[in-house]
């Protein structure tokens, strides 16, 4: 099955990774990374980012769980591929013509409704996913979709995004 742009596609997967792999993931987030500011196509600060499409292991780690859970082969990653740290004080609504499907994963941050990612239908929030650390959520990359923002009080949070160039279902 491949997905064509009126498809439209949002899978859900606690506890995504092992719990070994998940915990060096989250140190190596936390301690190991160098982290530059980011924009968005706006310019518009956007957060800190640190690419990681060169990084075979942790790649290889997140298309093996990938296959594993989602049943989705990945061939091919944007070098945009990155592990974030940002505020969540704005809504920001896009899509990633850089990718088909997208692989977001959250790393470290405070379980909460108000912690996660926001999917729309044209211009309204349809769906919400809350925060939970080792959550993956993978979605065709065509939804509009944003951090989720909680106005009273700046919440930050460090998440990884696997832009998927091409797959395939197995």
């Amino acid at each position: 099955m491949v997905l064509t742009p009126g498809m439209l596609m949002i899978k859900i997967m606690n506890n995504f990774l092992e719990k070994s792999n998940f915990n060096k993931l989250q140190n190596f987030a936390k301690q190991g990374l160098q982290f530059n500011p980011s924009y968005n196509g706006h310019g518009e600060y956007y957060g800190l980012r640190c690419n990681i499409d060169n990084d075979e292991e942790l790649i290889d780690i997140f298309k093996d769980t990938t296959k594993e859970k989602f049943k989705i082969q990945i061939e091919g990653i944007s070098e945009d591929s990155s592990i974030d740290i940002r505020d969540l004080n704005n809504f920001i609504p896009h899509t990633d013509p850089q990718s088909k499907l997208n692989l977001f994963l959250m790393i470290y941050g405070d379980k909460a409704v108000n912690n996660g990612i926001v999917f729309y239908d044209e211009k309204e929030i349809d769906i919400h996913v809350g925060f939970r650390e080792n959550r993956a959520v993978l979605f065709s990359s065509n939804i509009i979709h944003s951090p989720n923002v909680f106005k009273d009080k700046t919440i930050k949070r460090i998440t990884s995004t696997i832009f998927i160039k091409e797959y395939k279902y197995i």
